[in-house]
């Protein structure tokens, strides 16, 4: 088959065009796929304002993810300072958006945010209070001999912290006053005010 100069150039050129067309039809494509892919694979997670304040290092508004939990706030904001109660809080509390979070102090008897607290351990809550739970209102309990149920009698102990009562002093023998309960993690000076009439070591 004999082509003249003329006609080969021409197949010549709609060879290259059609190529080329080719492609830059697949770096299209690709270059779409591939960036609707990244945006498609980047899931934005939701953020929320949370305003922390009491016994925390750095208190202020913080915008967090929605599915960071309180001992994870609690960890942007500089750690709790020492005189914090984190017994009493659910460390696991999943947090809302435009609350105001307010880590107690040890030994304070201001009612803490029921989204927040360790149910197990907190026994200053309203449902408590109503029912008395309890609690002593006459006599002595012996700190010494008391079981973990005896000593959640106590005015703010709940049973975790009669658990640690119980476990300190199976672990450093009696106490000689009342006093060294404070040793206790949890039981601030405030708590310890608030038991101290109903306390005894012999």
């Amino acid at each position: 088959m004999n082509f003249d100069r003329n006609t080969l150039i021409k197949w010549i050129v709609a060879v290259v065009v059609a190529f080329g067309v080719g492609v830059s039809f697949a770096l299209l494509g690709y270059v779409i796929g591939g960036t609707s892919g990244n945006v498609q694979g980047k899931v934005t997670m939701p953020h929320i304002k949370i305003y922390i304040k009491g016994e925390i290092e750095k208190p202020g508004l913080y915008e967090i993810g929605a599915d960071v939990r309180l001992a994870e706030l609690i960890e942007i904001a500089g750690g709790a300072t020492q005189n914090a109660n984190i017994d009493a809080l659910n460390l696991a509390a999943i947090l809302t958006d435009g609350t105001t979070i307010k880590i107690p102090a040890i030994g304070s008897e201001e009612e803490i945010d029921p989204t927040i607290v360790d149910k197990s351990d907190y026994s200053y809550s309203a449902s408590s209070e109503s029912s008395g739970s309890d609690k002593i209102t006459s006599g002595t309990i012996n700190i010494n001999s008391a079981s973990v149920s005896e000593l959640m009698r106590l005015p703010g102990v709940g049973e975790s912290t009669a658990e640690k009562i119980v476990s300190y002093r199976n672990a450093n023998g009696e106490f000689l006053a009342i006093e060294e309960i404070m040793n206790i993690s949890g039981i601030g000076q405030k708590k310890f005010e608030s038991m101290k009439p109903f306390l005894r070591v012999k």
